[in-house]
């Protein structure tokens, strides 16, 4: 179950975050049923969207500290003021994700597409952007 960063209340009608990506995909490729991702300020330490299409997914102010999103999909994506510190984003396609303000402390960018991505006021202090 994904819970709220700050209340820990339950969020995303108690679904798990596979379960939530499971949606999302269906909304991206147009079938019944599917649902955009809404995932702001939900508590996502530590998990596992290693290559997971969040396109235009919400995640303002999300905590994916810790997050392994490796070759994931997040192009256009929302995440204003997301917390990102030591998550390992390799490869990672970033075009026009909107990051301002996010704080990817010592976060692992090796290979990832930033094209496009709005940085402004991003914190990447010690953040690894070796051919990104």
């Amino acid at each position: 179950m994904i819970k709220h960063r700050i209340t820990g209340a339950a969020m995303c009608e108690g679904r798990s975050l596979e379960e939530v990506i499971a949606l999302h995909a269906k909304y991206l490729s147009g079938e019944e049923g599917g649902k955009c991702a809404n995932l702001s300020y939900a508590d996502l330490t530590g998990c596992d969207m290693r290559g997971a299409d969040m396109t235009d997914a919400i995640l303002i102010r999300a905590n994916m500290t810790g997050a392994v999103l490796v070759r994931a999909n997040m192009v256009d994506a929302d995440m204003v003021g997301a917390t990102l510190i030591c998550a390992n984003m390799a490869g990672a396609l970033l075009i026009g994700a909107d990051m301002r303000g996010a704080n990817m402390t010592d976060a692992i960018l090796i290979g990832a597409d930033m094209d496009g991505a709005n940085m402004d006021g991003a914190n990447m202090t010690g953040a690894i952007l070796t051919h990104a």
